[in-house]
């Protein structure tokens, strides 16, 4: 859920649902599934795996609407790319870091910068461009 929608059901605002908080949703999505299919993995060590599910727990386990929106605040699903880089293509990493970069104009900034479908539809080609080189 994007962060202005759980800043207006915590505070009991008025939010215009637009597009650029679906979009925002989506990252959000794909962070998680991002971890879950890293949860998978089979070569990753034993204390590796423990700090990943701790991980997981922390970012993703959370049903309390305080503690989703203090995460989406800081941005800590995006944190898997620094976290767990060794376990993800450097494609995947810089996608990662590309969104978070707009994640963040979209909310640290005195003029937000919404997010776009077009925004990320170009991230992901351009990502998808460099795993094929791979």
């Amino acid at each position: 859920m994007a962060f202005q929608i759980l800043d207006g059901i915590l505070f009991n605002e008025s939010v215009v649902h637009e597009a650029h908080h679906d979009i925002e949703s989506f990252v959000w999505v794909m962070c998680y599934s991002i971890c879950r299919q890293l949860l998978t993995f089979k070569s990753l060590t034993k204390d590796k795996k423990k700090e990943l599910t701790s991980f997981f727990h922390n970012t993703f386990g959370r049903v309390d609407l305080n503690t989703i929106r203090s995460s989406r605040g800081v941005r800590a699903p995006l944190e898997i790319r620094r976290r767990f880089a060794e376990s993800l293509s450097s494609p995947l990493v810089f996608l990662l870091k590309r969104l978070d970069g707009h994640v963040q104009r979209h909310h640290l900034t005195e003029s937000p910068v919404l997010l776009t479908h077009e925004m990320i539809l170009v991230e992901f080609d351009n990502t998808i461009g460099e795993l094929q080189k791979l």
